[in-house]
């Protein structure tokens, strides 16, 4: 049975592969737009790109993950202990809600 991640990854494989840009292209673009709000993003992307909406949440989460916002404290500041504690608590909260989404959804 695959894992979350290898379903989010293979996600990502096909997104590219519909689009026609890779993911690190999108999440400049998105960058580039200046928008935050996931909700603005995804419409961005869809006016954009013709992207269905599940192509471009998945693109949004990837690029606010990827950004990192001026006012956090700089990552030398930061323990490498910390650092991935943190990722895994999003991991697992990421985790936690992709099941219950799924569960929702029948």
């Amino acid at each position: 049975m695959p894992t979350v991640e290898q379903g989010i990854q293979s996600q990502l494989r096909n997104i590219e592969k519909e689009y026609g840009r890779s993911i690190d292209e999108l999440v400049a673009v998105v960058a580039k737009s200046g928008l935050t709000k996931h909700n603005e993003v995804v419409a961005m992307l869809k006016e954009r790109y013709g992207m269905r909406h599940g192509a471009a949440h998945r693109v949004s989460l990837v690029s606010r993950d990827r950004m990192v916002p001026t006012s956090q404290v700089s990552a030398p500041a930061l323990s490498p202990n910390l650092q991935v504690a943190a990722a895994s608590e999003v991991d697992n909260e990421l985790e936690s809600w992709l099941r219950s989404a799924y569960d929702d959804a029948g």
